[in-house]
């Protein structure tokens, strides 16, 4: 029996209660296995169990060291299963950060991605082999079965709560992963979920479902968090470069109406400011003061003096962006001011740090005044123990549409994760339009999406590729199985076409499950009619380069005859007299290479069903 020496099948059916779907199950299962395989001396237990909540119905395995008379236990993996889907994961505190981020077992594993066992058991023998002889020990218990604590008149029970059972926030997320699969899959759609996984997995766990308030609910939180500027949202295109995404100059004009350039920072680097201050400028003690320097400015309308620390009077304004203008009082008839960099101001309160800064004795007098007259307070390296630094993502729609190696230019280093700022191995640059320091903070998380039937996929840089994570999203025709058009199941309807597109081309050039979701609010003949001439025909045209021949056989238009139904596509009906056309001399060596679309065919149901054949 499978679950002998796991968990007995009593136990089974009230750990398992809620996830219904035997593929689960046996996910479940297998992977208690293979990890008592690997690690024969390990315990399993049940950490939490929601079982009389039926809003929030889901179960923690501990996989660790733990006895059955105390309440808690040294837990080295974490198994969860809710919503008929399951996922392990490394959940080892303390120095869980810097000995093993940056190896492929932190990112956990799931019952929807990951059903090849060997996969499994490549990731457990990863493990093996980083676990430090400290973390091991939590992994040599007494090969206790989850029934060993159920049956213990001592041990909790299945509902109550553990004072130290983890959540999902535990199973860290990775800093740089990339969805992708062939179009309609529900990439962008996706990213809402990994989003909120991220930044508040409670939330997420608490509202996912398939009810139909679930979505609104994820939507708004999101939405939410976007407003806050917790999340932001760029799409790539060949036109996207540098100065749109890191920091570049972009032309302006003064107030006497002359040109002049200014640097200005980029999406990414405006989000990594953020991450990187971890508070909002109500909070940032530099922030504050900078606003009340802007309001001075305002409010006089004239440009304020300031002097170097060696005494030398100057003046100087704000422009906006990242740019201060600056008047040398022994100077005054300089044609051009000087400019001092606001990120420098920051980095020189902050670090102390003059190193490759531009106009230095000035920005040493920006910030004298800010101490002085706008109540700057001396810099505390440390935030306060209690407060942590609140996550972003940067969502990358496309990714694979912009010409990445020269849209991340450096950052192609900064952004991995031992790379990033606050690990052992942090690296910084000095950015070539500002002259600033600059560094990725850890707390800065990047989700891209990419099209594997884009063509411009061969151009994605392999030093992008080897620092993201990749989570594939295949097309699910279950999700449509269900949904029925006259009779006809439209989950069978794609898998079929599905099997034969890989068969002619390959698996990226799939057909996704999005492109018939809305036959769920509207299940009609016309609807379908209307998403196969509108989207899966072109689809088809592009993917096959007008090849109507291969197009008609995934329709299976060439057995159409035999089942009494009408082909999609079709010879024409009129026929044409080669030789009159070119002459008998060149008639001779033609074939007519002409197809045309049979109009019937799109709105006979016959003709849908023979495609399922």
């Amino acid at each position: 029996m499978l679950t002998e020496g796991l968990i007995s099948e009593a136990a089974l059916q009230r750990v398992l209660a809620e996830a219904d779907s035997p593929q689960v199950r046996n996910w479940v299962l297998a992977v208690l296995a293979a990890i008592r395989e690997r690690f024969p001396r390990c315990d399993f237990y049940v950490l939490n169990h929601s079982n009389q909540s039926e809003d929030e119905p889901r179960i923690y395995i501990g996989i660790g060291v733990r006895r059955p008379d105390t309440a808690s236990g040294r837990n080295a993996l974490i198994l969860v299963a809710k919503n008929n889907t399951a996922y392990l994961g490394f959940q080892r505190k303390g120095q869980f950060d810097e000995k093993y981020r940056g190896h492929v077992f932190t990112e956990r594993l799931s019952a929807e991605h990951h059903t090849d066992l060997a996969e499994v058991k490549r990731w457990l023998e990863q493990l093996d082999q980083a676990l430090d002889t400290d973390d091991r020990r939590a992994l040599q218990g007494e090969a206790r079965t989850v029934d060993d604590y159920l049956s213990s008149d001592s041990a909790m029970p299945l509902a109550a709560a553990v004072a130290d059972a983890p959540s999902a926030s535990t199973v860290q997320p990775s800093l740089n992963q990339i969805l992708f699969g062939p179009p309609g899959t529900g990439k962008t759609y996706a990213t809402i979920d990994h989003a909120l996984a991220i930044l508040d997995p409670g939330f997420m766990i608490a509202n996912k479902g398939d009810d139909e308030g679930a979505r609104e609910r994820l939507k708004t939180r999101f939405d939410q968090l976007a407003k806050e500027g917790r999340v932001r949202f760029v799409t790539f295109h060949q036109s996207f470069s540098y100065e749109d995404f890191v920091e570049g100059l972009r032309a302006g004009c003064d107030d006497e109406g002359q040109l002049e350039y200014r640097v200005e920072p980029g999406v990414l680097k405006r989000l990594c400011v953020d991450a990187e201050r971890g508070a909002s400028a109500e909070n940032d003690p530099f922030d504050k003061a900078f606003e009340r320097l802007k309001d001075r400015l305002e409010s006089t309308g004239e440009r304020i003096v300031a002097q170097t620390v060696r005494g030398r009077r100057f003046a100087f304004e704000y422009v906006g962006g990242e740019t201060f203008r600056i008047f040398p009082e022994e100077s005054q008839e300089q044609k051009f001011p000087y400019r001092a960099a606001l990120g420098d101001i920051r980095r020189l309160y902050r670090t102390g740090d003059k190193s490759s800064m531009h106009n230095a004795s000035y920005v040493q007098g920006i910030l004298q005044y800010l101490r002085d007259e706008c109540g700057l307070p001396e810099y505390v390296a440390e935030l306060p123990a209690e407060r942590e630094r609140p996550k972003y993502v940067l969502i990358i729609d496309e990714i694979n549409r912009g010409n990445v190696s020269r849209i991340f230019g450096e950052l192609i280093t900064l952004i991995e994760e031992s790379k990033r700022a606050g690990r052992k191995e942090h690296l910084e640059v000095t950015l070539p339009y500002s002259k600033e320091r600059f560094s990725v903070p850890d707390n800065v998380y990047l989700i891209g999406t990419m099209n594997t039937a884009d063509r411009s996929l061969a151009g994605l840089d392999i030093a992008l590729r080897r620092r993201f994570v990749f989570r594939e999203m295949p097309p699910r025709p279950d999700l449509l199985k269900d949904v029925l058009v006259q009779g006809l199941n439209i989950g069978q309807l794609l898998e079929k076409m599905n099997q034969r597109i890989e068969v002619l081309l390959d698996r990226d050039h799939a057909l996704g499950h999005a492109y018939f979701m809305s036959l769920k609010d509207d299940s009609s003949l016309a609807r379908l009619e209307l998403i196969f001439r509108n989207q899966i025909l072109p689809l088809l045209q592009e993917y096959f380069f007008e090849d109507w021949q291969r197009i008609g056989w995934v329709l299976n238009d060439q057995n159409a005859s035999a089942n009494g139904t009408s082909p999609f596509i079709r010879r024409p009906q009129s026929e044409l007299n080669l030789a009159d056309l070119f002459g008998s001399g060149v008639a001779e060596k033609l074939t007519d290479q002409r197809w045309e679309l049979n109009h019937q065919a799109f709105s006979s149901l016959a003709s849908y069903q023979n495609i399922v054949g």
